[in-house]
């Protein structure tokens, strides 16, 4: 949380004391069994009272009383405990956190099956296994948030398909959210509901799976992937409908996690401006890996799919 603004006030023989003059505008009045203290209210705001014996700094004691804000007043009855000089400060804050702030609490978090780190980036644990892609968060108000999520899958283009969380935080602790897809620009609601952010679970991330362009060599000779007949030099058969297409293949380690497989063909003497198909990879484990394909014809991209591969299970070229 943000905080916004710091109010003083205190009872003084009597007299009441505001500091400075641009704060709150909050009032202090003696009662029986001490002072009541009333102050403005923003939605989206949160409130805190605390106490001291004097204006130095590490004296101040509390939270004594705390309040979400409606637009409404906040009265409240404080004991002076029989001093001749008490202090209390009110203090607002902003319930939605800053970039930097949500940054860092959602670091290594799973957030509505999304895991995501402090560096923008986020996996969905969906049922066709972990899908990568970025995140951006923006504050739209005191007490409001707008997450979007952009996936690989789709080169993070937010105009082919994003995810919207819209996000009001109610107290210090949860938040309501509404999610929207956008495909193709069109939206649809599809889910809402409150987190309570102290309960987020933690997740890990894998580490250094993706191989390196000489292993991945390896792995694939001889295997047949996604229709693909795979040898070590390079080379693939595609086993289409219109019978088999030869070309080249190239890979290249892009992350300790993630690798991108290019095909181009020989009918298109295979030049990747004229056509070309690329494979997002992301190992999960060692066994495992997501992808998507998105295919460029004269550099135009269209994603075509995506899914989880088995290493293991691949099947060798004509089984």
């Amino acid at each position: 949380m943000m905080m916004n603004r710091l109010t003083y006030i205190g009872i003084v023989a009597a007299v009441s004391l505001l500091l400075p003059a641009e704060a709150l505008e909050v009032t202090i009045s003696q009662s029986a069994e001490g002072v009541i203290i009333s102050y403005p209210t923003q939605s989206g705001c949160f409130y805190e009272v605390w106490a001291s014996t004097s204006l130095e700094p590490g004296g101040w004691t509390g939270p004594h009383h705390t309040s979400l804000g409606d637009g409404s007043p906040e009265t409240r009855p404080f004991p002076t405990d029989g001093l001749a000089v008490r202090f209390f400060q009110v203090r607002e804050f902003e319930l939605a956190p800053s970039p930097a702030e949500f940054a860092a609490f959602v670091d290594g978090k799973n957030i509505l099956n999304n895991c995501a780190s402090a560096d923008n980036r986020f996996f969905f644990d969906g049922v066709s296994g972990p899908e990568p892609g970025n995140w951006g968060y923006s504050k739209t108000g005191k007490g409001t948030g707008l997450l979007v999520l952009t996936f690989d899958e789709d080169a993070n283009n937010p105009a082919i398909y994003r995810e919207e969380i819209g996000l009001v935080f109610t107290s210090v602790d949860t938040v309501d959210y509404v999610v929207t897809i956008f495909d193709a620009g069109t939206p649809t609601p599809v889910g809402n509901g409150t987190i309570v952010l102290s309960t987020l679970p933690e997740w890990t991330a894998p580490t250094d799976l993706a191989p390196d362009a000489a292993a991945f060599a390896g792995v694939v000779d001889g295997k047949s992937i996604l229709n693909n007949c795979f040898s070590a030099n390079h080379r693939f058969l595609f086993d289409g409908a219109l019978g088999q297409e030869p070309g080249n293949w190239t890979y290249t380690k892009t992350g300790s996690d993630t690798g991108l497989l290019t095909l181009t063909f020989d009918e298109d003497g295979n030049d990747p401006a004229a056509y070309r198909e690329e494979v997002s990879l992301t190992f999960t484990s060692a066994d495992t890996v997501s992808y998507a394909i998105v295919v460029f014809n004269a550099n135009s991209p269209l994603p075509v799919g995506g899914g989880t591969i088995t290493l293991s299970t691949l099947p060798n070229c004509g089984d």
